[in-house]
């Protein structure tokens, strides 16, 4: 009897912790810090952390930056050189001083969108030959129209995509990177 008495105070205690940590986890705080945690994860997505990028000056001498994905208007490829456009004007930080908007890029550009946006959410590749910052290009038709001013390369406005599969990928993608962006404007304050 005494036996029962004692598991039935041990039950009891352990039933009231419980319900301790059910409000916990049902209060606005705690669904608030939630909300942040998946708020902040989000946001990477969108605006990836610089990363060092390696490539050669006009010279052929060798340079290294920090890029970050967000700043790519898109990638071009002539011939066997990839040629990554940029909304502004990037700085080396070692190597040869060089100062320029288009960096070159020597490998492939399904490896460069590997390696330097691995979730892949902004960069898409349109055609065999081209990938774009699906922040900066709105669909219209067969192309993709820059939605962003530049002054730098007329050439970059109007990209035209490779073919239907290229086509699905985009809707596909651009779709989902309109979801991340509603999601972050969700005013949340108001729960």
């Amino acid at each position: 009897m005494i036996n029962l008495a004692r598991q039935n105070k041990i039950l009891q205690k352990i039933i009231i912790e419980l319900q301790k940590e059910i409000e916990n986890l049902n209060s606005s705080g705690h669904q608030w810090d939630i909300i942040q945690k998946i708020q902040g994860n989000y946001l990477i997505l969108l605006n990836p952390p610089s990363q060092v990028f390696h490539t050669t000056s006009l010279r052929s001498r060798s340079c290294t930056f920090e890029i970050k994905i967000i700043d790519i208007i898109c990638i071009l490829t002539d011939k066997k050189t990839k040629y990554v456009w940029f909304r502004s004007i990037q700085k080396s930080i070692e190597g040869e001083k060089y100062e320029s908007n288009c960096l070159t890029y020597t490998g492939s550009i399904e490896s460069f969108i590997e390696k330097y946006e691995k979730p892949k959410v902004l960069l898409c590749k349109i055609s065999r030959s081209a990938a774009v910052n699906l922040l900066y290009y709105d669909l219209d038709g067969g192309k993709l129209r820059l939605n962003i001013s530049n002054q730098s390369a007329t050439y970059l406005e109007d990209i035209p995509v490779g073919g239907k599969e290229y086509l699905k990928e985009i809707v596909l993608r651009k779709g989902n990177l309109d979801k991340i962006i509603s999601f972050q404007k969700i005013d949340f304050r108001s729960f």
